[in-house]
């Protein structure tokens, strides 16, 4: 027979299992799960409707209009929700977040590497020459873990000068972009102080006139990116809808 302090810490030791397991259920039914587009359009890819998600989700079978949300991401479902389709489509949706770019070493070697995770935007900057536009730089950022990755890449065969005999043509985008540079930021408000400065530049006429619209673009682009993450930057202002006048002056 089992002495009575036995009996009373083997109890206390399943209320605390109990309560840990509460806990982390407690949690899973709050959190959100940031790839809820990403991996309910794989399981539509797959054969699932709106329908037999929302009943896979724990939901009713009509609540295709939430099911719709999280598609085109309006709106995220908690990790609980997703559970059964991460567990039937977790590594499809892991090769999608898996991303290959290249770049070339100081002898001119080719090197291939991947990125895992989330891109969020990509932001290419044109120039006029000749009256064609040539892409000549592209600023990729991928949510990385709990980083931001930026990537700074060229065209393939552009140099300074910028002789367009010179570049790289396929049919495939990606294919067109070595990945010389890159930057890694912990929190969103790093990145965008700290992003225009690392930008390459190019000797070109048209290069001057175009860089600070280029740069008012991609503030504006990064910023949307992260406002629909919700991480809005410290310099995104809330506008005040109280005041009477239509034709207030948002400067002042």
């Amino acid at each position: 027979m089992k002495p009575c302090w036995w009996h009373d810490n083997h109890q206390h030791d399943l209320k605390e299992i109990s309560m840990i397991k509460e806990r982390s259920e407690g949690t899973q039914d709050k959190k959100k799960y940031r790839f809820t587009k990403q991996i309910i359009r794989i399981a539509l890819d797959n054969g699932y409707t709106n329908a037999d998600i929302a009943v896979k989700a724990g939901l009713s079978g009509k609540s295709i209009a939430q099911v719709s949300r999280w598609r085109n991401g309006e709106a995220l479902a908690t990790e609980r929700q997703m559970n059964g389709l991460i567990k039937e489509f977790g590594h499809l949706l892991k090769r999608k977040l898996e991303h290959l770019f290249y770049s070339f070493d100081s002898e001119d070697k080719i090197y291939f590497f991947r990125i895992e995770g989330e891109i969020l935007l990509k932001h290419v900057t044109k120039i006029l020459d000749s009256n064609k536009s040539i892409s000549i730089r592209r600023v990729i950022v991928i949510r990385s873990s709990d980083q931001f990755v930026v990537l700074f890449q060229k065209r393939l065969g552009l140099k300074d000068h910028l002789d367009i005999k010179n570049m790289g043509f396929s049919d495939n985008e990606d294919a067109h972009w070595v990945s010389p540079n890159y930057a890694t930021f912990n929190n969103p408000q790093e990145m965008v102080e700290k992003i225009y400065c690392l930008l390459p530049s190019f000797k070109h006429q048209s290069e001057k006139q175009n860089n600070d619209n280029d740069r008012i673009i991609l503030a504006f682009k990064i910023r949307q990116a992260l406002l629909k993450l919700g991480l809005p930057t410290e310099d995104i202002n809330l506008l005040d809808l109280s005041m009477p006048n239509s034709n207030n002056d948002l400067t002042q």
